[in-house]
């Protein structure tokens, strides 16, 4: 109802009402006090008119003084919404007449007139006696607001019930004088009239709706189930493919028509809204919001922004206390996602979304999961915490001279929703800045990974919403090497038996160290829930966030506490669930996955009516989910052959990438063979209903085989690309292995260029000899905290006997948190460097960490204004003089700036800085 005037979502069919006066019989009506005032004439009057042939007439008769009165125009009942707005033509013979949208609440009692409550929105008043003027009313959501304070102070202490209110007529409110006041109306016009649901016949008292999501204790309940929320953006997809790819929940924007909520919930997917905005007066003063109403039902949970800071705190938690005041009746919970002090929103929201953009950032897999944890542990005890998972790369990610731009790879989605679920989180939005249909391949990996996503999170609902994060477990040293790449394959002719050799030894080279350095990556996080235990192991490889390597090993061990005698150990997947090997050790139950491929998902359970479920689930997904699978395999390997290509072009092969690529399609072939049988009922040595599960199974198994080698090759070719690169962010096209083509052209681009004849356009750059003041004359920039548990500084000290450099040092005064500081301990920034569009920016210089840098994951930070934050450099360690190596292409004419920050407390160095700027001979070669 009145809380659609702040959705703003009025874009469903919309009518216009009109009322020309031109038929005989009036269509107004008056109503006053017959004590006071008399009406000598009402009818339709031929003799005046503003337009056509007939006006409508009013004549008032009293014998002294002035009276009230009131004339109404009754409207269809129409839904309250922003758009609304009515007009009419009046012509008087007094002034002071004044148009109103009369709201009617049919649900809550007025006691003093035993009729539905209804409360009056004003717009323009008659001002020209004895002249026509058009009087303008809008649906104000101000002015609604105050009325419905109005109203709310004069039921107390009852609470009105407000919903389902509808626009009811168009009233002109005045006064009559003595001895005779006349009125003439003409042309009614009400634009933007969506009708309303038609009112209730009896009135009621107000009383809170059973609105079926609650939440008890720190689970979320839908229809008394705890669920985890699986939320989708809407970009303006067909409402069945958000329900095709398993979501229960989507976000949509602050414009989405009623109708699409409605057709969101038919699908049986509830509503993440943003609620309106509370409008406040000139001296800072926010309104009353108008309260929520049932054609506002399909709404599950209100959101209230991305990424909100500290600095967005005071002014959210009074926008949450006015919507929650507007919705008593439903009570719906509250959710964002913030990015300043968990603590502080957690004690306001129902659900508390903490997000980090880790993929192609030099924040690793491990920090991140580490940066979860410290997020659950900063949050009130008992918080709902869930975060927006990242699917797709920034549009700015690349310059806009690149043809290719980055993507999150399928492996990388899962590593972030395994992450989370590890740490404790209940909820998993997947966040996308596209719609995702099917026509680009692209798009179809995406959507198919979320689909797998969201089978498995459905498989273990009832453990992830129910449960608590208990403890977070390595596993034990290795016992077998043996990689689960190493399969055995026919040999073709004895030069491909050499290449096929060259595979193997290149899966088994260093075997023993990686399964050693797998032990001190892997991680498993135990939820404790009712119905039993949930294990998640994730590999948080180094560099994943770049390029995903194989990430398989045969045999992990975990010793797990607290399994009970009778429990019996699952490893659960959308195509199958079999048991795992588990034996009783000191300590706990040891349990042994043969194979972790990523990740991997363990139920230790002695419930029987548990593992039913889960059988009756994966037998319900099982088809499904092996063939997108296989489709997600199939268009991974015409991605990957297809850059591949591109790079051999260029010259920059890999020499056993057509056998890694040759078995991907063995694989491929073995999964697209078993779907066959798998459809056709089995092979014929066994039953159907026997044989298909194992089909299906198996074909998912082959598209994982595929999926793995194919990483292989991905992982080959980054590591090439990186190698002669002092940082994998020191490109824009190195931090991902789809834009490894843009990556070989830059470099043409500048094996093209003639160096000889550059100089350096950073003044001041090496810092000999110090001179302060003309650095700031020249634009050099400084700034420094104004947090007093921090003593910050930058300055120039001696590196040597004639060399200076450029210091940067932080030291807490107090034991102070930094992690969630929004500003840097301290700061400096280059002098803007004109560059053009086209132009190629080299950046050189050298960087020491002198002091660790503590209390903030960022460390010491340097950023430019040609590339996103996301492609930072990160130094944190202490570390002798190291290269610094920026590549960086304008996408148009800009000033290049470089920034250096210190987050948290620590000592950095920074030296021998210098930047070209290089006008290649081809001007905007073209990858091939």
């Amino acid at each position: 109802m009145a809380a659609l005037v702040h959705l703003r979502l009025p874009n469903v069919p919309a009518a216009d009402y009109r009322d020309r006066c031109e038929d005989p019989a009036p269509t107004w009506t008056a109503a006053f006090d017959p004590h006071h005032l008399s009406l000598a004439r009402h009818a339709r009057d031929r003799q005046v008119a503003h337009e056509g042939d007939r006006s409508e007439q009013f004549v008032f008769q009293l014998p002294v003084g002035r009276a009230p009165l009131q004339l109404q125009h009754e409207l269809p009942p129409a839904r309250v919404i922003e758009d609304l707005r009515a007009s009419v033509w009046v012509l008087g013979d007094r002034p002071g007449l004044q148009i109103a949208l009369r709201i009617v609440f049919p649900h809550q009692t007025d006691p003093a007139t035993d009729e539905p409550a209804a409360v009056l929105v004003r717009g323009e008043q008659y001002v020209t006696a004895g002249k026509w003027q058009r009087l303008t009313v809008r649906m104000d959501p101000a002015l609604l607001a105050d009325e419905l304070v109005k109203l709310r102070a004069r039921l107390r202490p009852m609470r009105p019930d407000e919903t389902d209110a509808y626009v009811a007529a168009v009233v002109l409110t005045g006064q009559a004088f003595a001895p005779q006041t006349r009125w003439n109306l003409d042309d009614l016009v009400v634009d933007g009239l969506v009708p309303a649901a038609a009112p209730d016949a009896a009135p009621q008292t107000g009383a809170a709706i059973d609105f079926p999501i609650r939440f008890h204790l720190d689970r979320l309940l839908i229809d008394r189930r705890p669920v985890v929320p699986r939320v989708l953006v809407d970009h303006g997809e067909p409402v069945e493919r958000f329900a095709a790819l398993g979501a229960n929940m989507v976000l949509v924007g602050p414009r989405t028509p009623v109708e699409r909520l409605f057709a969101l919930r038919e699908a049986g997917l509830w509503v993440m809204a943003i609620p309106p905005e509370p409008r406040r007066t000139r001296d800072g003063r926010m309104l009353g919001m108008a309260p929520f109403g049932r054609e506002s039902s399909p709404i599950a949970c209100w959101y209230f922004g991305t990424r909100l800071t500290d600095r967005d705190a005071d002014a959210v938690t009074e926008w949450i206390d006015a919507v929650r005041s507007a919705d008593r009746q439903l009570r719906r919970p509250v959710a964002a996602d913030v990015s300043g002090s968990v603590r502080r929103y957690t004690r306001h929201l129902s659900l508390t979304a903490c997000t980090l953009p880790v993929v192609h950032s030099p924040t690793t897999f491990a920090e991140y999961a580490e940066w979860l944890n410290r997020q659950r542990q900063r949050a009130l005890p008992g918080s709902f915490l869930w975060t927006w998972v990242q699917t797709d790369a920034s549009p700015n990610r690349a310059p806009d001279v690149a043809r290719r731009k980055p993507i999150v790879e399928p492996e990388q989605i899962r590593l972030q929703v395994y992450a989370a679920l590890a740490a404790g989180f209940r909820g998993i939005g997947f966040w996308t800045s596209r719609p995702l249909d099917d026509a680009n391949p692209l798009n179809e990996e995406q959507a198919l990974t979320i689909r797998l996503l969201n089978y498995e999170l459905e498989l273990i609902e009832p453990f992830v919403a129910g449960g608590t994060l208990a403890d977070v477990l390595q596993p034990q040293p290795p016992q077998s090497t043996r990689p689960a790449t190493a399969v055995r394959l026919g040999f073709l002719t004895s030069r491909e038996a050499l290449k096929e050799q060259l595979i193997r030894l290149r899966l088994l080279r260093g075997d023993a160290d990686r399964a050693r350095r797998a032990a001190e990556q892997i991680r498993c996080g135990v939820i404790r829930s009712p119905r039993g235990l949930l294990l998640i192991p994730v590999w948080y490889e180094p560099q994943a966030q770049y390029a995903p390597g194989p990430m398989a090993l045969r045999n992990v061990r975990f010793v797990v506490p607290g399994v009970a005698d009778d429990a019996v150990v699952w490893q659960v997947s959308p195509t199958r669930l079999v048991t795992v090997p588990r034996r009783r050790v000191a300590g706990g139950a040891e349990i042994t996955i043969p194979i972790l491929d990523q990740g991997a998902l363990l139920v230790v359970t002695a419930d029987r009516d548990a593992v039913t479920r889960l059988r009756n689930h994966v037998a319900a997904i099982r088809a499904d989910a092996a063939r997108a699978m296989v489709r997600l395999a199939t268009l991974r390997r015409q991605r990957v052959g297809e850059t591949d290509s591109l790079l051999s072009r260029q010259g920059l092969s890999q020499p056993d990438a057509p056998q890694i690529l040759l078995r991907a399609d063995e694989s491929l072939q073995r999964a697209a063979e078993a779907v066959r049988t798998a459809a056709a009922g089995g092979d014929g040595t066994r039953t159907p209903r026997a044989a298909s599960p194992l089909f299906w199974d198996q074909a998912s198994r082959a598209a994982a085989a595929a999926l793995q080698t194919l990483r292989i090759l991905q992982r080959a070719h980054w590591e090439d690309a990186v190698r002669s690169l002092a940082n994998p962010a020191s490109s824009p096209y190195s931090v991902c292995f789809h834009t490894l083509p843009e990556h070989a052209r830059l470099l043409a681009r500048l094996g093209r260029t003639p160096w000889d004849a550059l100089d350096n356009r950073l003044p001041f750059g090496t810092f000999d000899p110090p001179q302060p003041q003309r650095m700031i004359e020249a634009g050099w920039e400084h700034r420094r905290t104004d947090d007093d548990t921090i003593t910050s500084a930058a300055e120039l000290i001696r590196v040597g006997a004639t060399n200076y450099a450029l210091r940067l040092w932080s030291v807490p005064s107090v034991n102070a948190d930094t992690e969630s500081r929004e500003s840097p301990s301290v700061l400096v920034r280059t002098p803007p460097i004109p560059v053009r569009s086209g132009q190629v920016v080299v950046v050189t210089g050298k960087v020491r960490v002198v002091r660790s840098i503590n209390g903030d994951r960022r460390g010491a930070e340097v950023t430019d204004s040609l590339a996103p934050a996301s492609l930072a450099i990160r130094f944190h360690r202490p570390a002798d003089w190291q290269p610094l190596q920026l590549i960086r292409e304008a996408a148009q004419d800009t000033d290049f700036r470089l920034t250096f920050r210190l987050w948290g407390t620590g000592e950095v160095q920074f030296d021998d800085l210098a930047v070209y700027v290089l006008t290649p001979n081809d001007a905007r070669a073209q990858t091939p």
